[in-house]
């Protein structure tokens, strides 16, 4: 059997891990201590894009008000680096990103 400490100095990947980042895979236990900022707000920012969109085609149109709210409050961060929810996942805790 070959040593994973080897195959890591030979350059190989982890099979569990291709990108070789050391990132976790979500399904894996410790997943949400990689959680930051900007990955929170990234998914929760599509999470409301996606469910104005649905609500839109199955509610009333006027729910893609919420998408457009949320397109201009990223585009005004992306300039600004103020972002309402990353300022209060701060106050919570959450480990800063990039970005915020």
């Amino acid at each position: 059997m070959t040593d994973p400490a080897a195959c890591l100095q030979a350059g190989w990947r982890d099979r569990r891990n291709p990108s070789g980042r050391g990132g976790l895979y979500p399904g894996e236990r410790g997943a949400l201590r990689e959680m930051n900022i900007d990955r929170f707000v990234m998914a929760f920012a599509g999470t409301m894009v996606l469910l104005s969109v649905v609500l839109a085609a199955t509610v009333h149109p006027n729910w893609l008000f919420l998408t457009a709210f949320v397109g201009l409050n990223l585009l005004q961060a992306a300039f600004t680096r103020f972002c309402p929810l990353a300022s209060l996942l701060r106050k919570l805790g959450l480990k800063p990103g990039e970005a915020f």
